[in-house]
């Protein structure tokens, strides 16, 4: 299965790297073929460091500088976050569009930088006294293979675009059956108002044939896939981050509130804030 290839692809460049794979994806399109927490920093270090209030910091770096900046670094580069630690990145252009950025790390920074990658430096927010324990637990960058590593993340992008391009079509083919089809299509969309219209477009479906295909090939109504796929990332987050419970809610789809707070707890049993409580304790 593309999932099954996709995923190896990401673990056999981790294994040969000794890194950890994170993918922030703008389209949808690569993100949908591989496991949400692979589009997450969920690793121990960003972990602590998120719970020193330095959420915004690090959304900032992640989602806005390097999104902004990311034509300037075209074969990629090294960046240097806001904690003071590093991670190779390769920015995925798509006909001069930015789709992806594929990030590598973590990594201590050693005395010298490898000279020939470029770096894009964050503003630092971290007291140096407050990270140096938990940096000291990080590996140091390998200069030495700085290039190499830099290369096979290349190259794990070219990948994961061809597998992209051959299951991630726009209409229903004989390479993606519906029922795969409909669930990738779900996954893209999923935090987006008009889910059903974009679904319906992307099928070539009016909205009720569309709906009628969703139960048919699934048994589910397209309400509960995508509540199911909203709920599960907004888990992953409360879990791992410490935005507002609020802006996780927005962020995944949920447009009102009142009723997100009593969908989770029908669902769960417990408030997303008990949830979160619960998960951290």
């Amino acid at each position: 299965m593309a999932n099954d290839a996709a995923l190896q692809a990401v673990k056999t460049f981790e294994f040969y790297s000794k890194s950890t794979l994170t993918l922030h994806d703008y389209t949808g399109e690569i993100e949908a073929m591989l496991p949400i927490d692979l589009c997450l920093h969920l690793n121990t270090f960003c972990k602590q460091i998120k719970k020193n209030d330095a959420t915004t910091q690090c959304v900032a770096c992640d989602m806005q500088l390097i999104k902004q900046r990311a034509a300037e670094f075209p074969d990629g580069g090294l960046k240097l976050c806001p904690a003071g630690v590093l991670e190779y990145f390769y920015p995925v252009f798509v006909k001069g569009q930015l789709e992806a950025v594929l990030f590598a790390g973590l990594w201590q920074q050693p005395q010298e930088l490898p000279a020939d990658i470029p770096l894009l430096a964050a503003p630092e927010n971290h007291p140096a006294a407050e990270t140096a324990l938990m940096k000291s637990a990080l590996p140091m960058l390998p200069v030495n293979e700085s290039l190499h590593i830099l290369e096979a993340l290349r190259q794990l992008a070219a990948r994961l675009l061809q597998f992209s391009s051959m299951h991630h079509q726009t209409g229903v083919t004989a390479e993606v059956p519906r029922k795969r089809l409909i669930m990738q299509l779900a996954r893209k969309y999923y935090n987006r108002p008009n889910v059903a219209e974009l679904i319906a477009r992307a099928m070539h479906l009016s909205d009720s044939r569309m709906r009628h295909v969703v139960r048919k090939e699934t048994g589910l109504s397209l309400q509960n896939i995508v509540t199911d796929i909203r709920l599960a990332r907004v888990q992953i987050e409360l879990r791992d981050t410490d935005l507002p419970v609020q802006a996780i809610a927005e962020a995944n789809g949920f447009g009102n509130i009142s009723h997100f707070f009593r969908l989770f707890k029908k669902r769960f049993g417990i408030s997303p804030l008990q949830f979160r409580l619960n998960k951290k304790s």
